[in-house]
């Protein structure tokens, strides 16, 4: 498909609803007018950097400026449709879908160039601060991939509860506390969420074969950080 493939449907469409349409004007795929108002359409076989970039340097001209892009499976673009959506709103642009069906094409304006007033979420705020203060050494690399293992506060909390119940060979939640570890030791503990932990008794716990070994292994890690 071409980016010219999207021009005549647009053109049908914006013309139905009484506009008087030009295209390719100073840079400007459409720019589109009608009892003063003026819109401009950009457009782009597929949603991208580049479009958001050239829309957003078009808002210069009008408050009034979509993107346009050709969808042709309704499924795929449904599921992405909700974070492009939470971007273009942030943006303050607006979203044409120019549906490509067997026989012919259908123009839906999905998304309309509202003024967006940006809210800050409080709760994911809070979030990436308590993981933040709940660490206690880095050893994430920014930029690695999906499947890299991410070593998160709780991990590091495990961890440490490990390096404490080999030194002691076994403690009850309390004790553990007493030696650094954090306020909800004895959930760890009882959740086990990695394996690490035996319960020996009530109230008391062990280190278990694959704690010492996974201990051995993010012990270095945490030494090898440390160093750099």
């Amino acid at each position: 498909m071409k980016e010219t493939d999207l021009h005549s449907p647009l053109k049908r469409f914006l013309e139905s609803q009484g506009y008087s349409v030009n295209c390719e004007v100073n840079n400007c795929d459409i720019v589109a007018r009608k009892d003063g108002e003026i819109v401009v359409v950009e457009m782009k076989t597929r949603l991208s950097v580049a479009l958001l970039a050239q829309a957003n340097l078009r808002k210069e001209i009008t408050d009034s400026v979509y993107v346009a892009v050709p969808v042709s499976s309704e499924k795929k673009w449904t599921r992405n449709y909700r974070s492009v959506r939470k971007l273009l709103r942030t943006l303050e642009i607006g979203l044409i879908a120019v549906y490509f069906m067997k026989k012919k094409t259908r123009v839906e304006i999905l998304l309309q160039p509202l003024p967006f007033a940006k809210r800050k979420s409080k709760k994911k705020l809070r979030a990436v601060l308590n993981e933040i203060h709940g660490r206690y050494a880095e050893l994430n690399v920014s930029g690695s991939s999906g499947s890299a293992e991410k070593i998160t506060s709780y991990r590091l909390e495990a961890i440490k509860i490990a390096s404490a119940l080999e030194k002691c060979g076994e403690s009850s939640p309390k004790k553990l506390r007493e030696m650094g570890c954090f306020e909800k030791t004895q959930r760890v503990l009882h959740n086990n969420f990695y394996g690490w932990f035996d319960r020996k008794s009530k109230g008391l716990y062990i280190l278990n074969d694959s704690g010492k070994k996974a201990l051995r292994r993010y012990e270095t890690l945490i030494s090898l950080r440390n160093e750099n």
